[in-house]
């Protein structure tokens, strides 16, 4: 019923969609619940039991920063559900 936007602003992201000339369908690279990760070895590690078929682009660990934050449009007033950065 509802569907979550975000532009990264991470520059080999913005690269792959330009190239690609669409949106990208994609989804965290941290189990629900479990802390986010910022290098291929974390993402390895998390999903140890159960890996998803998966494509890593390793670019290198990310700088840490806080999860986006999230904003329930579908409601009036809109609700920040997550503050992030």
């Amino acid at each position: 019923r509802t569907i979550g936007i975000r532009i990264s602003s991470y520059p080999i992201a913005q690269e792959l969609v330009e190239r690609f000339g669409k949106p990208l369908s994609t989804t965290s690279a941290n189990i629900h619940g479990h802390p986010p990760t910022y290098c291929p070895e974390e993402i390895l590690a998390q999903f140890s039991d159960d890996l998803p078929d998966t494509l890593l682009l390793d670019s290198g660990t990310l700088p840490a920063r806080p999860p986006s934050t999230i904003i329930d449009l579908t409601e009036s007033p809109p609700r920040e559900v997550r503050k992030g950065n």
